[in-house]
């Protein structure tokens, strides 16, 4: 806590239990008698400095460590998702610090087949694992360190990558993205993904800063513009200028729109009201899609009310 309130990360004024504000708790504490006894019998009894601990970032930077959890968002996880990056394997992070992955989805909907397709070979070096539906509102947001101890005994395993909307033991390692939301059965976007999807993944581990996004279908990258963390698909049909907003609305069309005859596909996010943009987006736009194949953001026709 004292590390926290240097960084300015703290806020002192909020009541604790005693009564008293938190920072003046802490006043106490730095330099209270019983801090000062409990510091001393650990060096003397164990041989252990507090401070080789519990560090602050000056004294880790030092010693060669890193931070340890980053919050990737991107148009898979809008409110965001969580990541050990120090559990990273170092030698799959660049020189810069950041971690690098681009490949094809691989979707599961449970831990069992996911698990299946490891044993029987139907994961490999590149791809990008999901498993969704396993967050709250599906099995109560189950723990998948099944799969992350399986890949770690692979021999590229630190090639793959795993996405969920479920949560990981705390011993898990390597690039497992957890805790994505909204969740698959909240209508997030991660639900709308399928077996081949593109999939673009980077976490700087020294700004802990991440993003995670879907890029194209296949080997067909969609064109990025200059959106920060905007993917676009070009369409040739738009005959109304777009603001920034509606950019990135589109942005998320290949995710949250998904062919009407597909099962699960349709408006449901915008009957939920998921997202705000959306529902907003559904009382001014018509969007024009194609079978089988889906044009994200083809707009057609000028604003109504209705």
């Amino acid at each position: 806590m004292l590390h926290l309130r240097r960084l300015g990360v703290l806020e002192e004024k909020a009541l604790t239990v005693s009564g008293e504000t938190l920072g003046t708790v802490l006043d106490w504490w730095e330099s209270s008698e019983r801090r000062a006894r409990m510091r001393s019998l650990l060096l003397e009894k164990d041989g252990i400095d507090p401070d080789d601990v519990i560090m602050n970032p000056e004294r880790a930077r030092e010693r060669g460590l890193t931070s340890t959890v980053a919050f990737p968002t991107g148009n898979i996880a809008p409110e965001g998702s969580v990541v050990k990056a120090t559990a990273i394997d170092p030698s799959v992070v660049g020189e810069d610090g950041v971690y690098r992955h681009r490949g094809q989805a691989k979707v599961f909907t449970t831990e069992k087949a996911a698990i299946a397709a490891i044993k029987n070979g139907g994961i490999r070096a590149g791809d990008i694992m999901v498993l969704i539906g396993r967050g709250p509102s599906g099995t109560g947001m189950e723990e998948t360190y099944q799969l992350t101890s399986a890949l770690k005994h692979l021999p590229f395993g630190k090639y793959v990558s795993l996405i969920t909307d479920a949560r990981f033991s705390g011993v898990s390692t390597g690039a497992c993205f957890g805790h994505v939301g909204p969740e698959a059965l909240a209508d997030g976007p991660i639900g709308r993904l399928r077996d081949g999807d593109l999939i673009d993944i980077v976490v700087d581990r020294n700004r802990l800063e991440g993003s995670l996004h879907f890029v194209g279908r296949g080997t067909r990258c969609l064109r990025r513009k200059k959106v920060p963390g905007c993917w676009l698909r070009v369409s040739p049909i738009r005959t109304w200028p777009l603001t920034p907003v509606f950019r990135r609305i589109r942005a998320y069309g290949p995710l949250c729109r998904r062919s009407a005859e597909e099962p699960g596909g349709g408006p449901s996010m915008i009957r939920t009201g998921s997202w705000p943009c959306w529902k907003r987006a559904s009382a001014l736009w018509s969007f024009r899609w194609t079978k089988p194949r889906l044009k994200a953001g083809c707009l057609r026709g000028k604003p109504s009310m209705e």
